[in-house]
């Protein structure tokens, strides 16, 4: 888990600490804050999203996946569609 900092860096969040939400509602850049996390994983990535049409970020996960980290992208089944179709297939 990450959180953008005071300084807009990245930054992993300590085992303990509560986690760090965003929105757009005060002014955070979300695409920029997604694909820096997804491409900056390590080990694996789980995003929990409402919908997803951004090809940005479909573009990160799956490039992801494809270099074999796990790669879990959970939503709202009641949203449109749209994007998951894009997912590659190793994406759960």
């Amino acid at each position: 888990l990450f959180f953008l900092s005071e300084n807009h860096e990245l930054e992993i969040i300590k085992e303990g600490e509560p986690p760090v939400f965003y929105a757009n509602v005060c002014h955070d850049d979300l695409e920029k804050l997604f694909s820096e996390a997804i491409e900056n994983a390590e080990r694996s990535v789980s995003l929990n999203i409402y919908s997803l049409s951004d090809k940005k970020l479909i573009k990160a996960l799956n490039a992801q996946a494809e270099k074999g980290l796990k790669v879990q992208v959970f939503h709202d089944i009641t949203t449109p569609q749209v994007g998951f179709g894009s997912l590659s297939p190793k994406i759960k």
